[in-house]
């Protein structure tokens, strides 16, 4: 396994770590078992991944816990909390039925310092652990973010300081916010020791965010590496719409043909580019892999431990995508 140190905190991390969110939720979305995903977590760590990223809204602390208890000191544990849309108006829900839709998730939100403090002792609870490596705010929009450094952070400081959370981390509302408002302003105050960012070949907008962050000496961790490039039926379909909007031309709308070139040049498949193409193009200090399948989990291991893509494949990737701005790479 790879290792790098994850920006100013200088823990030593696993250049890939597990994402336990997502919509494979260690597998539990699509069907999985607790104990399914308690293996699945083990077997990652048995290659050398040490970092582990969850969120109570994930529902998945307590399997994170579990897996971990007896390698609690060796890993990089990760977890977050949301902030509610009090924090920021209607930011990014655009509208009262957007945000009855998401009630659920507006329901698990902290809306003050006190009730951050409680949400930061049950995940402790959950986590079976007395510390966190990293707590993230998480999903913050750019109209939170002020509020948030005024209401919420002295509390994760005051935490900091009596050791339940080592390190400060922050991550975008990648869904509303494409273009990293909230980030760019995050990595130009310096103010949180770690910046979880939306990447990938059909989203690459955030290349010069990561670079400011890094200066500043933020750890750096992706999110949404693969998502849409999953499948390659999933990449045409989105492909389709880019063609009927006018973002590519027709003749570069074809699936088939990038992953003909993929395997000319010795890339045997779709997530193992992404991959690539986010760790080489944008230099992360860490790659988040979110699946329920251990041959998946070696396959992106493989991945984030190969070189660079060939210059023509990356290249490509460029020339199709980089002026793109509006996608997550999730759809």
């Amino acid at each position: 396994m790879i290792y790098t140190f994850l920006g100013r905190t200088g823990l030593k991390a696993s250049v890939i770590g597990i994402g336990a969110g997502g919509p494979s939720r260690l597998g539990l979305g699509y069907g999985g078992s607790a104990d399914d995903a308690v293996r699945l977590i083990r077997f990652g760590l048995d290659r050398g991944i040490n970092v582990i990223d969850s969120a109570v809204t994930y529902g998945t602390e307590q399997i994170v816990g579990k897996a971990i208890k007896d390698c609690r000191p060796k890993v990089v544990l990760s977890t977050k909390a949301t902030l509610g849309p009090y924090f920021g108006g209607l930011d990014g829900y655009r509208s009262i039925a957007r945000l009855a839709a998401r009630l659920g998730e507006v329901t698990s939100c902290v809306a003050s310092g006190w009730a951050l403090e409680e949400r930061v002792n049950s995940s402790l609870r959950r986590l079976k652990t007395d510390y966190i490596d990293v707590f993230y705010l998480h999903s913050v929009t750019p109209a939170q973010y002020a509020p948030a450094l005024a209401r919420v952070l002295p509390t994760l400081i005051r935490l900091k300081e009596t050791g339940k959370i080592r390190w400060i981390g922050i991550t975008e509302a990648f869904p509303r916010d494409t273009t990293h408002r909230m980030l760019t302003r995050a990595a130009n105050d310096g103010v949180f020791d770690c910046i979880m960012i939306g990447f990938n070949c059909l989203n690459q907008s955030g290349a010069a965010l990561a670079a400011q962050a890094k200066r500043s000496r933020s750890g750096v961790i992706v999110m949404y590496a693969v998502r849409a490039l999953r499948r390659q039926e999933s990449l045409q379909v989105l492909m389709d719409k880019l063609v009927a909007f006018g973002c590519i031309e027709e003749n570069d709308g074809d699936a088939t043909r990038l992953v003909k070139m993929l395997k000319t040049h010795g890339v045997h498949s779709l997530p193992e580019a992404a991959i690539r193409f986010c760790r080489h193009e944008l230099n992360p200090d860490v790659v988040l892999s979110g699946t329920g399948d251990t041959g998946h989990l070696e396959s992106n291991i493989a991945a984030c431990q190969a070189g660079p893509l060939p210059h023509v494949v990356s290249a490509e990737f460029r020339k199709l995508f980089s002026k793109l701005n509006s996608l997550t790479g999730g759809e």
